[in-house]
């Protein structure tokens, strides 16, 4: 009896070894991968995609050669599927683009948690969501789930003063840290100041939806964002990189502290472009 105990944990030793040696083997070929598309050429197909997407315009030249590297990372890394239809470059490679110019600044292991993003072809219908009166019904044009991101097509191609993949990224972005709390992976210093502004004007928001009180610059983040703290979170990310400087000019502690954790001083550059006015400010 005593020998086959010891077998047992011989070979429960061997096959657990043999586990983390394949492991090991497939952690390898991940970072030889990433590291042979760091000197890979950019496709000139892909170039012409982001070309396209009038926020690329707004990085230098230097941070449009780290962003190139992070899309063709995010690409390697993300399964992106359509449900129901296939997807082409296009679409593949403007997920990727949001995604990293979001976080250009940002830890390049932020999407981690994040494993795949799936594109339907029309939006959900949600029967009396919760916080909702009887008999609503509430279209969903995409939604985040930590590991998994579900965006409809129609959310992804139309960024005008607001845009749903870049409210889904953001609840990505918010969730690296394990949680959807609306406060995103940030250090000791960043994070009492953070959180603080975000609440106050949070809570401020929220009463303002709850007394049905004329809502003045309130207006701006709308009622959606009173839901909680992590859709206020969604929605200022909104604002940041959709109309910085209307943001800036309205909030400032918001933009401030938004700008503090994404680094890209959007209504600077907005300000600085032809495109400012019209992509970053809102067309009417």
């Amino acid at each position: 009896m005593q020998q086959q105990f010891v077998l047992f944990f011989v070979l429960l030793a061997f096959f657990g070894a043999w586990i983390l040696f394949e492991r090991y083997q497939e952690a390898q070929k991940k970072r030889q991968a990433l590291e042979a598309l760091k000197r890979a050429p950019f496709p000139t197909e892909y170039e012409a995609i982001l070309e396209s997407i009038p926020l690329f315009s707004l990085l230098n030249e230097d941070e449009k050669a780290a962003l190139r590297i992070r899309v063709m990372r995010f690409l390697y890394l993300k399964k992106i599927v359509g449900k129901g239809m296939a997807l082409d470059d296009a679409t593949k490679v403007t997920i990727a683009f949001y995604a990293c110019f979001m976080a250009l600044k940002l830890d390049e292991h932020i999407y981690d948690h994040m494993h795949a993003i799936v594109v339907l072809p029309h939006a959900l219908r949600q029967e009396n969501p919760s916080g909702f009166q009887s008999n609503s019904v509430r279209i969903l044009e995409g939604f985040a789930l930590g590991s998994r991101m579900v965006i409809t097509k129609k959310g992804l191609f139309k960024p005008k003063k607001s845009s749903v993949l870049i409210h889904e990224l953001a609840h990505e972005i918010d969730a690296a840290d394990g949680t959807f709390d609306g406060v995103p992976p940030l250090s000791g210093s960043q994070y009492g100041h953070f959180a603080s502004i975000m609440y106050k004007r949070y809570k401020k928001l929220n009463k303002h939806v709850l007394k049905g009180r004329y809502m003045g610059d309130y207006n701006l983040l709308g009622s959606y964002a009173a839901s909680n703290e992590a859709e206020f979170f969604a929605v200022a990310s909104e604002l940041y990189f959709m109309r910085p400087r209307t943001l800036k000019r309205t909030f400032g502690d918001v933009y401030h502290v938004l700008d503090d954790f994404y680094g890209l001083d959007m209504a600077e550059r907005s300000a600085s472009s032809q495109l400012g006015s019209v992509l970053h400010n809102g067309a009417k």
